[in-house]
């Protein structure tokens, strides 16, 4: 009895921490999601990233490299969920300036960006 009576604790915790998902593409959203933490950078939209993303940390802000790896052009508005003054969007074939942002009145910073197909842009986040 006694032995039940723990079983029985240890599986009415463990029902907590059982998430469904549709498929693998879905896990880390929701892994993101149960445990109440935000990707540094996600769709305005809620619906899934179109880049892929690598991020790096650097002194004064973060350093994001976006890549569209499809064959066709793609456009996303992207919020920052990391301190930021301001990002700049930048072509890191040419160097060249694409887009720069600052927060709204409320704080929330977002950028829609554009990478065309198996193209990329570098996003700095300053603070």
């Amino acid at each position: 009895e006694q032995r039940d009576a723990a079983t029985q604790s240890i599986a009415e915790r463990l029902q907590f921490k059982v998430i469904a998902v549709e498929g693998v593409d879905a896990l880390g959203t929701a892994l993101i999601q149960t445990a109440g933490l935000q990707p540094s950078l996600a769709p305005s939209s809620g619906e899934a990233m179109t880049f892929a993303l690598d991020h790096r940390e650097i002194e004064n802000g973060d350093i994001l490299f976006l890549c569209n790896e499809a064959n066709d052009d793609r456009t996303q508005m992207l919020d920052v969920n990391l301190p930021a003054g301001r990002v700049l969007v930048f072509n890191p074939e040419t160097g060249e300036l694409v887009l720069e942002e600052t927060p709204d009145d409320e704080g929330r910073l977002s950028v829609e960006v554009t990478i065309p197909a198996r193209r990329s842009l570098v996003l700095v986040i300053e603070l």
